[in-house]
């Protein structure tokens, strides 16, 4: 359960870090959207690793 709790804390610091990014550049410009978009492929792999770690690990 710790180790779970771990990985959690770690993807939400993330997630929130890829969402500063986010901000950041579109408020830069309006050119950066392909940036955002990459920053949301990989929010949306991180959260579906964590998902997929935590059911092993829930099935275990």
């Amino acid at each position: 359960m710790k180790e779970l709790k771990k990985v959690i804390i770690i993807v939400s610091l993330i997630m929130i870090i890829a969402c500063a990014l986010m901000i950041y550049f579109g408020r830069s410009s309006s050119q950066n959207s392909y940036i955002e978009t990459l920053l949301m492929l990989i929010m949306a792999l991180i959260l579906g690793l964590s998902i997929k770690t935590t059911k092993n690990k829930n099935i275990r």
